[in-house]
């Protein structure tokens, strides 16, 4: 027995992004919930496996299979489907509490819908549907609904505009009514409202396909649903109003053609001008007839101006045939655009890519980056295609985007000359489309794979370049840079807060390491470095380990005596276990391992106290740049933080923390004006360093209840026992907090984002801005000005342009720094989208953090 089409959804501690008071509540009460693996399976059950073990845990037959179970038993065996259909797993409120619910679909097994309360992830009786055991809360079958067919999407979970939450689907296909509807059930009541196209009838039948939710003003409840159907018309739905009654058809967006079903749910963003672009693809594979099915589909870009359109005209984008790619050992097959048409949105409401005969769109596309990523698909030879288009023309990309040649570069060598003229700056000449291998391709699925990294997920398709973590010996230090490294100890000249005692530039270059071990910090035996042994601090002294400014390295690691621990969780756990401790009894961490320890006791570990970072910390924005006479001399506080922002550790007596007295009072606790919070890791968890923990709905820094966990450091001579500072020492001049850093760690990083940040702080929306007053203030170049202004204006917005200029030619010279990711999002404000496999979130754009951030795209090896 087979799981296919069935989507694995995996379900621990909630974590959906709402701050209602109430769900943080709901989350608190489930952070140790038994983590869930929910899956259907053409055995007819919906299968709870337990995460850690794989044992499964119960199951649920929808009651709609139960007839057909018999199928399983026949010889020979004929193969069915049974559970097949899309699944999502989000929380809602109802009846009075936060719930985290499970709908699924029957797919090809049968024309229903289910909802399942997975809150409590255990069955305690199969026979009780009370409490805890009450796990089903509807069911929609066909049999007893004529609308209902036999739908394949997932199912969207939404907040709508009278406050109550909804499963919302398309009706699929093959109902015996035959009409196209949105199908719209209560979550508590599971009463059903349905929304009609009249679209279709019994003799000619349509259907609709999975929408898309977009919340329109950001109050958390969806406004407007768009969704195609099998006729190939694209829908919007107006949700605005405060009650079932007032929800409708607003009108039909695109009149399609029957050729060109649409079976899967769009992609939304706002529209470069004003309203929203829905984007999607044409085509199905529902059965074996549909194989050999060689109608022209296409992909659409569609423009929602917020009226019923009239007469549309749609740019045409057009693929080139075939063409081999070859370097080295590498050989290709790719397609690029024959055109390079930009969209005059005055003439067109949208643009559509035809794609050639017989290939069709059968999984969700996904936005990112500007383009819109699809996996194309000939079942006549299983023939499949990895596509993306330019999201708001429907055409060529900027720069080249897939790296061809294997090179960790994306620039013209990874290009074809399809114009035949000699020259590969051409944009005809960029492969938008590659062929992979032939087989059942999965959809594309875009993912965080590192801290400023997102990549995509496909079969099919050869994983990212990322050099590995230099662990050990190796050669080169750190991607991108170096770092520097101080130590310092109560018992040298200066003490605390004053000169560190100890510097070496370069650390990583000169000792082939990325990291660095404080009982062997001065391989090189140049005496520049104080290890933990030399300072003077007996063997048997217990001591605990701060730690300050993670929030802007988190990139880094700590390891005590074999025990690794990221910095930002470091720093938020210390502080929560410092603030907990009675300052006499055991201080241990969330796994029971003492966090007091002795110099003997590391000696004797393999690892004993270290630093290290992954080798791309510096490129993806891990590790704090600053120079070195900006941490080294007097502490420098900036913002509120020790020593320039640089990542702190201070060892401080166990013997200073005394009973009676809260152990935060006795050190100095940073509260700095830029903490970083929450943090998103390189494994993808969120980290928060703000915390209200006595109730009140304000955060309070100081005593106390010291509810910013902005690091730690010692607060005089008599308890410090050591300190180490690390900082990437980037190629610049200002220290952090300067007004001229950014920009100087935007040239150093070549990231278009920094220097975006950069034009900002300058007061330009865009380099265009800055273009335009550069034009304005020409004429100050020869003005002899003594006291500055027009002349000094335009020398410094002339330096700030040629920053941009270099970091430009940089990325399109094909430097093997951060690839670009764009002056700012070209896509406009992103649109909210509720529920389905995506479970929400930002839909364009760079969904990340200000920082030096890029996307990773194909990266093959």
């Amino acid at each position: 027995v087979d799981i296919i089409h069935s989507n694995p959804e995996y379900v621990d501690v909630p974590e959906a992004d709402i701050t209602d008071s109430s769900y943080i509540t709901f989350v608190n009460a489930n952070l140790n919930r038994a983590p869930r693996i929910y899956v259907g399976a053409n055995d007819g059950m919906l299968h709870a496996f337990d995460a850690a073990t794989g044992d499964e845990v119960w199951a649920y037959i929808p009651s709609s299979v139960i007839g057909d179970l018999s199928n399983l038993a026949g010889r020979p065996y004929l193969h069915s489907y049974f559970v097949d259909g899309g699944l999502t797993v989000q929380d809602a409120f109802f009846s009075g509490a936060w719930h985290s619910v499970l709908l699924g679909s029957l797919g090809g097994g049968g024309k229903g819908l289910f909802a399942l309360d997975v809150t409590h992830p255990d069955l305690v009786s199969e026979s009780s549907s009370t409490g805890n055991n009450k796990k089903v809360l509807w069911e929609l079958d066909g049999a007893a609904d004529n609308d209902i067919g036999y739908i394949f999407g997932a199912t969207t979970l939404a907040k709508l505009n009278n406050g109550r939450w909804y499963a919302v689907n398309g009706n699929g296909v093959s109902s015996t009514s035959g009409i196209a509807k949105l199908i719209l059930v209560d979550l508590e009541t599971g009463v059903v409202t349905k929304i009609s196209t009249a679209s279709g009838s019994a003799a000619s039948p349509n259907g609709l396909s999975a929408p898309a939710l977009v919340d329109t003003d950001n109050d958390g409840m969806a406004d407007i649903a768009y969704a195609g159907d099998i006729d190939g018309d694209l829908w919007k739905f107006d949700l605005t109003g405060n009650s079932p009654a007032a929800w409708n058809t607003a009108y039909k967006l695109y009149a399609g053609v029957g050729s060109q079903p649409i079976t899967v749910a769009p992609e939304v963003t706002n529209h470069p001008i004003f309203g929203q672009l829905v984007l999607y693809g044409t085509g199905r594979l529902y059965t074996a007839a549909a194989i050999t099915d060689s109608s022209v589909q296409a992909l659409y870009g569609i423009w929602d101006t917020g009226s019923a359109p009239g007469v549309t005209t749609r740019l045409a984008q057009l693929l080139s045939s075939d063409t081999t790619y070859t370097s080295g050992v590498y050989s290709e097959t790719v397609r690029t655009f024959t055109t390079t048409a930009a969209i005059d949105w005055s003439v067109y409401d949208g643009w559509k890519v035809d794609l050639p005969a017989g290939e069709r769109l059968i999984t969700p596309p996904q936005l990112r980056a500007g383009r819109l990523k699809a996996t194309i698909t000939n079942p006549n030879g299983s023939a499949n295609w990895l596509l993306e288009v330019s999201f708001d023309a429907g055409g060529v990309a900027d720069n080249s985007i897939f790296d061809l040649d294997r090179n960790g570069q994306l620039n013209t060598l990874d290009r074809v000359d399809n114009n035949t003229d000699g020259d590969l700056n051409d944009a005809e000449d960029i492969p938008m489309a590659w062929q992979r291998k032939a087989g059942l391709m999965s959809q594309v699925t875009i993912a965080r794979v590192a801290k400023g990294f997102d990549t995509l997920f496909l079969n099919f398709l050869n994983p990212p370049l990322v050099p590995p973590a230099c662990v050990g010996a190796c050669e080169g230090g750190l991607s991108g840079g170096h770092i520097d490294v101080d130590t310092d100890s109560a018992g040298m000249e200066d003490g605390l807060g004053g000169k560190t005692d100890g510097h070496v530039h370069e650390y990583d270059d000169k000792t082939d390491r990325t990291y660095v071990d404080y009982f062997d910090i001065d391989p090189l035996g140049g005496g520049k470095l104080n290890n933990v042994t030399d300072v003077g601090i007996s063997l048997a002294e217990d001591f605990i380990v701060l730690i300050a400014n993670a929030d802007l390295s988190p990139g880094g690691e700590l390891t005590i005596d074999d025990k690794e621990y990221n910095v930002v969780k470091y720093q938020r756990m210390i502080h929560k276990k410092l603030a907990a401790w009675d300052g006499v009894g055991p201080l241990v961490d969330d796994e029971g391992v003492s966090l007091i320890h002795k110099i003997a006791q590391l000696q004797s570990s393999s690892i004993a106290l270290r630093s290290s970072f992954n080798s791309l910390a510096i490129t993806s924005g891990g590790l704090h740049p600053t120079n070195t006479g900006c941490v080294n001399g007097a502490a420098s506080i900036t913002n509120g933080r020790w020593r320039n922002g640089a990542l702190i550790f201070h060892l401080v007596k166990r013997s200073h923390f005394i009973a009676g007295t809260p152990p935060l009072d006795r050190l100095t606790v940073q509260n700095p004006s830029d903490l970083r919070s929450p943090i998103i890791l390189s494994d993808g968890t969120q980290v928060v360093l703000t915390e209200d923990l006595n109730g009140n709905g304000v955060i309070d820094a100081g005593a106390p209840d010291y509810e910013v966990y902005g690091g730690l450091t010692v607060s005089s001579n008599v308890e410090f026992l050591y300190e180490s500072t690390l900082f990437w020492h980037y190629p610049g001049g200002a220290c952090y907090g300067d007004p001229g850093w950014i920009l100087e760690v935007a040239e150093a990083t070549h990231s278009l984002e920094l220097y975006q940040e950069a034009l900002e702080a300058a007061g330009f929306a865009d380099i265009d801005a800055l273009i335009a007053e550069l034009a304005l203030l020409e004429s100050c170049k020869k003005i002899k000005d003594k006291d500055g202004g027009c002349k000094d204006r335009y020398k410094e917005l002339s330096e700030l342009y040629q920053v941009g200029l270099t970091i430009n030619a940089y990325i399109d010279g094909g430097g093997d720094g951060p690839p670009p990711d764009g002056l700012g999002d070209i896509s406009g404000s992103p649109v909210v989208i509720d529920g389905g496999i995506d479970e929400g979130g930002v839909t364009s754009g760079p969904n990340f953090e200000t920082g030096r951030r890029t996307w990773i795209d194909i990266m093959p090896q």
